[in-house]
């Protein structure tokens, strides 16, 4: 069981200090963040680490779509194009 768990430990707290948790004689590793239905948490429950996450998983797509748009792009295919990227991004 160890191998494949982990602990965190959430708090408010500015310092964390928690005590080892060993199992079977092997210490549980302790994380900084864990992910909990596709988003992830730090320690003090912020998510902003998830919403960089995303964001630099967007921006090739967003800069595309730019690039497009200042070339002149017709709307309908610029519509395929932002939902072929979108889509594309939940593969990820």
């Amino acid at each position: 069981m160890p191998p494949k768990s982990n602990v965190i430990t959430f708090t408010l707290r500015k310092t964390i200090s928690s005590d080892q948790i060993i199992i079977n004689d092997s210490v549980v590793e302790e994380h900084q963040t864990t992910k909990l239905l596709g988003v992830t948490f730090d320690q003090h429950l912020h998510f902003s680490k998830h919403v960089e996450t995303i964001i630099d998983k967007c921006r090739p797509a967003f800069h595309a779509i730019t690039k497009l748009r200042k070339a002149g792009v017709n709307n309908d295919i610029m519509t395929v194009c932002v939902h072929s990227t979108s889509h594309a991004l939940y593969l990820y």
